[in-house]
């Protein structure tokens, strides 16, 4: 009795333990077995451990969608499962649900995924080139390059993100997608409208590359609740410069060649770039040509849009992300501050990188037993950089913040828009803007005449009504606008929509394509509709833009030329520009560089200068005069119309005095005594009614040009830009100047970026600093310089647009030729034809 009693016992407690086992470990899904009232519990896979398995990527669970990587976000989204709670099964139907990977199966040296957090800012990599990256409205895209050295790209990298939305975007249809060299690595969920949301993921190994390596953000956004065109413009998503950034892994050694460093030259949290030159020699007038000249051949290596100088006697403090220190100077003088000078630069030129006694970080050098020896050593750093004399550039160098490179049209070109980076596009919202740049030369003249044309290959479905309409801007200027008429759908094929050229200025040229779609449930305004992915308008990157022959004749005075393309000091000539400067200080050698390292990015070549030569041979050279107001020539402010009282008058920030104020008023007061009254105001009227009306200004029927008036800054515009001929009629004087050498300096920094740089025209510019904006005189005296080769074609051509802009002259010549039509034709008839 007792033995069947302890083999029962036994039998139970097998019993009960396989019971436990299988109600931890479940293998089989018992659901189907249960009552049909009991709700059905999601089934738990479990790997078979057993079953040998392929090593899976660093990526370790599936993406939602193929094309993508699943980020790692820094903070759990709201219905996640945790650890202590079940995964609840998704609702929606195309999303795909993640399979749980078996340790066995991932692979041993995969590292885990470093947050944004735990990544200090001196080793970040920074990648936005600006202070701030905004998507908006339902589809848009940003893209540019970044260069990385062949040890950066051979590390393992993660990308990290970081953005913020508007309220009002519907995240459940709202997307932000990463793409590195158009592969898709993260895809997001557009749902941080309260903070800012920072998410990383492992960028797949080999994707990286030694070279220039394409970032692009896409947005793909939707309205919660509105439904119609108005509300797109609601939808923004902003990327931040400063948590977006790649990390690698472990220490990355630092490249040892000079080019390859000031290639991969980064930015900072705010997107700018600084380069420090260490000179013990500066201030003396040998170094200050070959300094300028090396700041140029750096500026077009690094090819950084907002790049600045910043030139030091002595040791300057350690680098940040976005920094680099370079040491210029003969052996002698580079010896007592850099121990660890390369010992050749004593007797041949050297160029090299080398770390500092006592610090990790690397600088570059650039030095010789001479300054002759320098400026060897400074040529060989720039060569591959520099553009040959004679060679014409196909392409403006902008990838480093808008990708690809502009190219560079010279009339009778037709290109397709897969040339410009642009992909086929299906589209099912409401509005879709896409971008994309084209450059033209300095001496485009065809400002008042001429088409340009877009060959639109589109197809669009039947829920696209009347109303929908195809627009195109010119530099953030309306050009034109196109109906779409089909009530039933369409396809069109090279469909022609005209483009004037009225908007188009030398350098690039930002063309925008945007459709506006009009639908039926749109209007409706269906709950559910705003997300519907079902494409209504699908735009073909066989599309193409063709870009008819055009008048080509330079002009002077051209800011607008110089800001796209460098003109007229771009030319290359014997004869170097002469620049003139304050005094060879740090701070006057920072700002000098400043301006023409942008200046030679947007020319394509290292412009030549001479800083040395006497204020004497101005006369007849292309000059440029950099400092405060005080010390410029009272000659070249003359010729630029500046009043020479400026330089005790302009005080920005500060109330005008008595006197001024006092003398204001009384001009004023006789305004009104002299101005006619009631006629002054209606003949005034009418005026504003006919250029409202006819576009066209009164200025354009004058026979003779206006004469330009003395240019008086206000108390807020801290920075001026202009230009003129030169006192003897030949070459282009510009005068870079503000109150103060403080003034100047940070002037010039701001001016040179993009945004603003872009806003550069007419003979003078008028910055200021605190409001940020630009103020611009046009050109009433113009001279110009024959550019293109002599032929009838391009006379007839430069007429055509010199008679356009020129309507009252054109008139009366029109008037004049059909009077003695009139005179031929009548004395004719009085010899040959009947008299009765």
């Amino acid at each position: 009795m007792r033995l069947v009693t302890t083999s029962l016992a036994l039998l139970t407690l097998v019993h009960l333990s396989q019971t436990a086992a299988l109600a931890q470990v479940p293998t089989f899904d018992m659901s189907g077995e249960r009552p049909p009232q009991a709700p059905a519990a999601p089934p738990l896979v479990i790997p078979q451990l057993n079953t040998p398995q392929r090593p899976s990527p660093p990526t370790l669970v599936p993406p939602p969608r193929p094309t993508s990587i699943t980020p790692t976000v820094s903070r759990p989204q709201a219905g996640a499962p945790t650890p202590d709670q079940p995964a609840v099964p998704q609702r929606a139907q195309n999303q795909v649900q993640p399979q749980p990977v078996s340790q066995e199966a991932r692979p041993a040296t995969a590292p885990p995924t470093r947050q944004t957090a735990d990544v200090s800012p001196a080793d970040r990599r920074y990648l936005i080139p600006s202070d701030t990256l905004t998507l908006t409205g339902e589809l848009d895209r940003s893209r540019f390059s970044v260069y990385l050295t062949p040890e950066q790209a051979a590390a393992a990298a993660t990308f990290h993100v970081g953005f913020q939305n508007s309220i009002v975007a519907a995240p459940e249809a709202s997307r932000l997608q990463v793409l590195v060299n158009d592969r898709p690595v993260g895809e997001m969920p557009v749902d941080s409208s309260e903070n800012v949301r920072s998410t990383q993921f492992r960028v797949p190994q080999g994707l990286l590359q030694s070279g220039s390596n394409l970032i692009e953000f896409r947005v793909n956004q939707r309205h919660r609740t509105d439904c119609d065109v108005r509300s797109t413009y609601d939808l923004w998503t902003t990327v931040k410069p400063d948590q977006t950034f790649l990390s690698f892994d472990g220490a990355v050694a630092q490249t040892s060649s000079v080019s390859e460093a000031v290639k991969a030259l980064g930015v900072d949290a705010s997107g700018r770039t600084r380069l420090r030159i260490v000179a013990p020699a500066l201030g003396q007038s040998v170094s200050t040509n070959p300094l300028i000249r090396l700041s140029q051949g750096l500026s077009l290596l690094s090819g950084l849009p907002r790049l600045s100088f910043d030139y030091r006697t002595g040791t300057p403090e350690p680098s940040q992300p976005g920094e680099m220190t370079l040491y210029v100077g003969t052996f002698a003088e580079l010896q007592p501050l850099l121990p660890a000078m390369p010992a050749a630069a004593q007797s041949a030129a050297v160029t090299a990188i080398a770390s500092p006694s006592g610090s990790s970080e690397s600088v570059m050098v650039i030095s010789g037993p001479s300054w002759a020896n320098i400026e060897g050593a400074i040529d060989t750093v720039i060569a591959s950089a520099d553009r040959p004399s004679g060679v014409r550039r196909d392409v403006i160098t902008t990838q480093r913040w808008s990708a690809p490179d502009a190219p560079l049209l010279f009339g009778g070109q037709k290109l397709p828009l897969s040339q410009f980076g642009l992909q086929t596009t299906e589209f099912s919202g409401r509005r879709m803007r896409l971008n994309f740049g084209v450059a033209v030369p300095a001496d485009f003249y065809a400002n008042a005449y001429g088409e340009a044309e877009l060959l639109v290959d589109a197809a669009f479905t039947e829920s696209v009504q009347p109303g929908s309409h195809i627009d195109v801007y010119v530099n953030e200027n309306i050009a034109s606008s196109t109906p779409l008429y089909a009530r039933s759908g369409g396809v069109l094929r090279h469909q022609a929509v005209k483009i004037p050229l009225r908007h188009m200025r030398a350098g690039v040229n930002s063309i925008g394509l945007e459709v506006v779609i009009n639908a039926p449930e749109d209007q409706a305004c269906v709950p559910g509709s705003s997300a519907s992915t079902t494409p209504r308008f699908a735009l073909f990157d066989t599309s193409e833009f063709s870009m008819p022959n055009f008048a080509r004749i330079g002009r002077s005075p051209n800011l607008e030329a110089l800001a796209g393309t460098g003109y007229p000091y771009n030319t290359a000539t014997s004869q170097p520009v002469l620049v003139a400067l304050d005094r060879l200080d740090p701070d006057m050698l920072s700002i000098a560089s400043t301006f023409f390292g942008r200046v030679s990015v947007m020319a394509g070549r290292v412009i030549k200068i001479d800083a040395a030569a006497p204020s004497s041979s101005f006369g007849n050279r292309d000059a440029v005069f950099i400092g405060p107001i005080s010390q410029i020539p009272q000659k070249a402010l003359q010729q630029v119309n500046l009043p020479l009282n400026n330089a005790a008058a302009w005080r920005p920030g500060q109330a005008q005095s008595a006197q001024a104020a006092t003398s204001s008023a009384s001009i004023d007061d006789w305004s009104a005594k002299l101005g006619g009254g009631a006629l002054s105001g209606r003949i005034s009227g009418a005026r504003d009614w006919f250029e409202r009306n006819f576009d066209m200004s009164f200025d354009r029927l004058s026979v003779l040009p206006s004469a330009e008036q003395p240019f008086q800054p206000t108390a807020n515009q801290t920075l001026i830009l202009a230009q003129s001929r030169g006192d003897a009629g030949n070459g282009t004087w510009t005068v870079v100047t503000a109150p103060d050498t403080g003034t100047l300096r940070s002037g010039v920094e701001a001016v040179t970026m993009p945004e603003n740089w872009q806003k550069v025209t007419g003979r003078l510019v008028a910055y200021n600093e605190k409001a940020q904006t630009m103020a611009a005189l046009p050109v009433s005296r113009v001279s110009y310089i024959e550019t293109a080769p002599a032929s009838l074609d391009n006379y007839r051509m430069v007429m055509a647009n010199w008679l356009s802009t020129n309507i009252l002259i054109y008139s009366v010549a029109l008037i004049v030729l059909l009077m003695l039509l009139g005179v031929f034709t009548s004395s004719l008839l009085s010899k040959f034809g009947r008299r009765k």
